[in-house]
Order: structure tokens, then sequence, then C-alpha cells
């Protein structure tokens, strides 16, 4: 009841936005034709080009809730990697034990993927391809154009399933102009980050782009014993494309990248580092050292090293009636890591994991041309092959018991996917102000998957029913659904739109990650699906300067493939629980001079588990969702302040960003089962020269030094557990020319 006070509280202050909405828009009525726009003044905001219809067009006219982000506000805000983005995105939430480990929400969706055959809820994309497997999504951002963030089912416009929305990086294109640029960044914890491009014709038919990126980081936690840094980085990026303009109507983009990265372990503190860490049946106590976040006790560990590389040929041809795009991406990734799953001094549960994978997918869309008006239309062919394979060892108290190994456990899972997709949509204009939107898709996964699983040592039956038995069998699924979007847009007034939608998203089922016994390596667990419903407001007023957009959605999630945790640390995955999310969510951005820009976006969910008892028998229906945030809030503000001629300019930028308490789990423990609100501040001032090909900037993030809780370990048969943590204070200096 108190959740749903709260959003009744701020879906009355949004009646208050609407009365003004409702004055401004009678005003432009009186001055101007609905299909002028107001001419605009000197302080209008920059337009916004999005491709979330998989059309070009601005973003304030797409039925739907969308973030978008571009490349000057990742510079100023230096977004480094995807969780930077959705710190700033309403209602998003991100739950990370490491790079190759990052559990993103997007209105109560998460995008776990566990397992290799598990697919993801929220969709992440590069230029158009899909980015299906979590150890190969959290890439560092490098020449990136914008980010576009969709919230709720997309799955009749994007290729590939789409449950909790998409998250999509769309990177700078090679240009028949000369550009070039670098920029080289200093900062504490020994930080040297580099990044260069350039991009250039090669003749009046053919421009090329060569893009790079570096960074060297030592670790900002280190072991108590020894000295050593343990959240060290150490990233090498490329990416090379070729641009073909042979006629006027066709073009094809060539596209490779590579990447290679060593990071060290994610450091892991005790939850309450003044209590023990005890196992009474075991014998094992372990009591921290410090209380402080970054002073740990950890077994020494090799950490996670990552190669990402691949390429994708794009091929736009179009005239004037017909657009044909057509995507074909191969990528292959291979991960290695060492972790001590419970960060003591000694070896409780030393994690030795790989995975590899190889994808291949191809999208071909027909469209007819952009210039269409009162009917325009989209259809659309998806293909996915995916091949992983994860092998895993863990070995429990290895040190603990005068070197015997307790028990050790050793899986090897490999699964095929070939999914199938076609999706279409129809945008139909019904009057000068209204259209109406109607999109379908059929989909159409199938997975074969082979297991080994087995486990040795007195333990064993923590892994394992009967440990004399190891796990082994192949079997194969399939899984189908159609989903289906209806939108209504109007134009109240010029600049002002508002819009209704209902929708579904279906996300593909999978076999189980550490099956216990035969029947369970052989048994599929079945696909979620929801459906969404929203309303939303999307308009610029007072000639263009302030741009206010504002949606409340409510979401049914049922089938929810939800993951436990066995007493050492094996995933189970099973359909479980059903669960309902409301939600209402503002974005603004204001500029009421032409020297200063305010930006503002918050959201209020409600969301509980309508149904959910779990593998123990635990009912916890009624409790909140995990990964989900009751309420964030993001501010920004950014002054350019000229100099006098010939000295060029100073800007001054702040961003402020709060959040909320998260559950780790869905029968949280009230002590040690909850991720503290976050409460982030970052500062930059930089000086641009006064033709602005050049810039010194001074930045600080985490000013407040807040120690925040990215995840926490599972519980196990020990008195408490254990967390891992963001980095504390960063600052620097960065130096970046263009020309």
């Amino acid at each position: 009841m108190r959740k749903n006070n709260k959003i009744a509280a701020l879906a009355s202050g949004a009646s208050a936005f609407a009365l003004l909405i409702s004055a401004q828009a009678a005003s432009a009525q009186q001055e101007s034709d609905p299909q002028e726009a107001d001419e605009a003044s000197g302080n209008a905001l920059d337009v916004i080009i999005v491709t979330a219809k998989k059309r070009e067009s601005d973003v304030q006219a797409v039925s739907s809730a969308v973030t978008a982000i571009g490349g000057e506000q990742i510079k100023e805000s230096r977004i480094r990697v995807a969780e930077d983005i959705l710190a700033l995105t309403p209602g998003a939430a991100v739950a990370s034990s490491g790079p190759l480990e990052q559990l993103f929400s997007l209105r109560g969706i998460s995008s776990g993927t566990e397992g290799a055959s598990g697919d993801a809820g929220v969709l992440m994309m590069i230029d158009g391809e899909v980015i299906s497997r979590d150890f190969m999504r959290s890439g560092a951002f490098f020449d990136v154009e914008r980010v576009e963030v969709l919230r709720g089912p997309q799955g009749t416009t994007y290729g590939r399933n789409s449950t909790g929305g998409v998250f999509h990086i769309i990177t700078n294109q090679p240009t028949f102009d000369l550009e070039a640029g670098a920029r080289v960044e200093i900062g504490n914890f020994g930080l040297i980050e580099s990044e260069a491009y350039v991009s250039a014709p090669l003749s009046d038919k053919v421009a090329a782009r060569l893009s790079f990126y570096s960074q060297d980081q030592d670790g900002y936690s280190v072991d108590a014993v020894t000295g050593n840094d343990i959240n060290f980085s150490n990233v090498v990026a490329l990416r090379g494309q070729l641009l073909f303009e042979p006629t006027d109507n066709l073009s094809i983009l060539v596209r490779s990248h590579y990447s290679d990265e060593d990071h060290g372990p994610k450091a892991r503190k005790l939850y309450d580092p003044t209590l023990p860490y005890a196992d009474p049946n075991l014998g094992f106590s372990f009591t921290e050292l410090s209380t402080d976040p970054y002073l740990v006790s950890n077994t020494p560990v090799d950490g996670i090293q990552r190669e990402i590389f691949g390429g994708a040929i794009e091929l736009n041809w179009s005239n004037d009636s017909i657009d044909i795009f057509s995507l074909t991406a191969v990528r292959r990734g291979a991960a290695d890591v060492e972790r001590d799953i419970f960060g003591t001094d000694q070896r409780v549960v030393i994690q030795l994991a790989s995975e590899r994978a190889t994808t291949i997918d191809q999208e071909i869309r027909i469209s007819n041309a952009p210039s269409a008006e009162t009917f325009t239309w989209m259809l659309g062919l998806f293909y996915l092959n995916e091949d992983t394979s994860r092998s895993e060892t863990k070995v429990v108290l290895p040190d603990v018991l005068g070197g015997f190994v307790a028990t050790e456990q050793n899986f090897t899972q490999t699964n095929v996917t070939d999914s199938f997709g076609i999706f279409g949509d129809l945008q139909i204009a019904l009057s000068d102000y209204t259209k109406l939107e109607l999109g379908l898709r059929y989909s159409l996964d199938e997975k074969e998957q082979s297991i080994f699983h087995e486990a040795t040592g007195f333990l064993a039956d923590a892994f394992l029913l009967d440990p004399s038995n190891p796990v082994q069998g192949q079997a194969d699924a399939t899984f189908d659904s159609v989903t289906w979007k209806v939108a209504l847009n109007q134009e109240v007034a010029p600049d002002i739109f508002v819009y209704g939608s209902a929708g579904n998203g279906y996300k593909s089922g999978g076999f189980n990650p550490e099956p216990a016994t035969n029947l369970d390596a052989v048994t599929p667990f079945d696909e979620e699906t929801v459906l969404s419903y929203e309303v939303g407001l999307k308009s610029e007023l007072f000639d263009n300067s302030l741009r206010l957009n504002l949606s409340l959605f409510h979401t049914d999630f049922t089938d929810i493939q939800a993951e436990f945790f066995t007493a050492a640390g094996s995933v189970v995955v099973n359909n479980v629980a059903s669960a309902r999310i409301s939600g209402v969510e503002l974005e603004t951005l204001w500029r009421p001079i032409d020297v200063l820009t305010l930006g503002f976006s918050g959201s209020l969910y409600d969301h509980e588990y309508d149904e959910f008892i779990d593998q123990d028998g635990i009912d916890n229906s009624g409790n909140p969702l995990a990964n989900v945030p009751d309420w964030t809030i993001a501010a920004t503000a950014q002054l350019d302040i000229p100099l006098p001629s010939g000295m060029g300019s100073l800007r001054a930028r702040t961003d402020f960003q709060l959040r909320d308490d998260v559950n780790e789990d869905a029968n949280p423990d009230p002590i040690f089962g909850v991720r503290p609100g976050e409460e982030m501040l970052d500062l930059r001032l930089a000086w641009q020269s006064e033709n602005q090909d050049f810039e010194v900037a001074l930045w600080a993030q985490n000013v407040l030094d807040n120690a925040e809780i990215t995840d926490i370990g599972p519980m196990a048969n020990f008195s408490q557990r254990q967390a891992g943590y963001a980095a504390p204070r960063t600052y620097g200096i960065s130096f970046s020319a263009s020309y």
C-alpha cells in the first residue's frame, strides 16, 4: 500500500505537468498550425535521432520509453561500460561480480543467461549485432556515436527476443571528410587510458575508419597480507571499418573488431566485517583484519582473461519506394576465470571456469521508403546460430583441513542454439495527428545440449543427488511464441505527443546449468513471458528549450526462470514464479539559458512476486523482486562559460545519481541480503580551445567516496555473506584533440 500511495502521488505530480503542457499546447495552437514546428530559440535543445523503430527518427516521435545518450554526453559523464549508462536510465539496476557477470535490470526484468543455453531478458546489441552471451556483453565504450536504451518488450522491431528492453550501442561510422582525434587520460590508482580514431576517404566511393582504445589501471583493492593490488585492469581494443558506396542507392559497410583483456580478481569482503565468518560443521572461522572495504584478505588467484574478435557486413539498398537492409555478423569469444568465491585468506571454494562461444547472426529487413506518410511498413527475418561451451571446476576446502580436498566438482556443458524470427510492424496514419502502430513476431528457438557433471569427496552431495553416478546426457528442446504490440499515437500540439501501447514479450527456455540428476540434465525449463501496458507523453516546450517525457507502465511477468544456489554455490534454474511490476518514469532536459543545461530523470516502482515457492518450499509470495529498486534519481547540470575572445571556454558538469536499496534474492536475508542504495556524485571541469579542437579536463568520480556494494555472494552454510565493491573516489586529468 505504501508504494502504491507513492505512485499515486507521483501520478498526481504528473497531472500538474499535464496542466503546464496543456497551457503551452493552447498557446502553441493559437500561434501556429500543428503541422509546423515552432521556430527554435537560441537555447533550443539539440534533436536526438534514434533508430528505435529501425528507421531514423526524432526520439520524441517514438511510441516507447527511450533513454538516448549521445557521444558528447558519453565523454562528459566519462561513461566507460554499460553499467555507467544504466545509472542514467530510470528504474535500471546492475548486479556485477566482475566484467563477465553483470546482471542488467530494466523495468524489473533481468538479463541473466546463466548456463550455456540460457537467454537474456534484456537484449544487448552493438551496431545491430546481437550480443547473446553474458561474458561478451561488457566491453569498453570507445568511438561511440550514441546509446539507445528502450524499456519494455521490443521483439516486434528487433531481431532477437526481448522482454525487459534493448540496450543498443551505435558506434561512429566512416566519413568522406577527414576526421581524427585522440585522448589521453591519467588518474589515480595508476590509470593510463588512451583512445584514438581516424576516418578518411580512400576514394570518392570508399571511406575507412580505424579506432583504438587501451586502459591500464592498478587495483583499487589491496590484500592486507601481501599488499598486492587485486582489482587491476588491462584492456586493448581495436575496431576497423570500410564503407563502400558504389552507387547512390547502395552502401556496404564492413566492420572488424578485436579486444584483449586481463582483469584482476574481484575482491571480496565480508558483508559485516566486524562479525566472524564461520561454519561450525567444518570447524572453519575467519575474521576480517580491517573494516576498510578496500583492504581485504583474499586467497591469491589469477583473475580474468578475455579475448573477443569478429566482424560484420552491413548492406543498405534503397530506391524511391523500397529500403532493403542486411546484416551478417560473426563474433567469437573466450574467457578464463580463477576466483575465490568466498573471499577469505584461506581457500574455501576456488572456482576455475572457462567459456567459449561463437555466434553467427543474420538479419534482413525490407521496408517502404521513409518518405511514405500514410502507410509505412517493415518486415524482417532473423537467424542466430550460437555454439557455446562452458567448463568449470570447484575445489572445496583445499587448504582448510590440512590440505585435504573435501570436494571437487567438475562439469562441462555445451549448447547449440538455432534461433529464427519473423517480425514486422505497420504504421497507419488515421489522420494528420493520429497514428496506429501494429507489430507482430513469431520466434522459434531450437537448443541442443550435452553435459557431464561429477563431484567427489565427502561434500559431493551438495552438487549431486548420487555422487557415485556422474550426471551425463544429451537433450534437445524447441520453444516458440507469437508476440505482438499495438500502439496509438496522438499529436496534441506541435512538439507534444502522447501514446498508449500494449504488447507482450518472450524469453525462451533452456537447460539446467548444473543438474544434480540425469533427469534434471535432460529436462528443460520453460520460456518466460511478459505482458506490458504503457501510456506516455513526450513534449518539447517553451521554444524547444524544455524536453519533458513521462511514462506509466504495468507488467505481468509469468513463468519466471528463477536461479537458486545450492549450499556450495551450484546454480539451478526453475520456472517457479509470477510477478507484477508497475511504475512511473520521468525524464527532463531543460536549457533555461544558452549556457546552462539541466537534466533530471527518476522512477518509482511497485513490484512483488504474486506466487513464488522456491526449491526449499519457502513461500516468497508478496516479496519484492530481486535486483529491482523501488526508486531511482539521476540529475545533471552543465554550465558553459565563454572566456574573452581567443581564450576558448570553460565547461563545468555535475552528475548525481541516487538509487534505493536492492534485494539480492527473492527471499533476502534481512541483514546480509540487501545491496544498500547508491549515492554517486561526479564532477568535471574542462577548458576548450576557441574552435573546440583541443580540450583539457579535470574530473572526479564518486566524489563522496562511498563504498557501493555491487554484488553479494551466496550464504551457503556460513554465518554471513560476502560482498564486492565498486571503485572508491577516482580522479584524474584528460587531454584530447580532434581534427
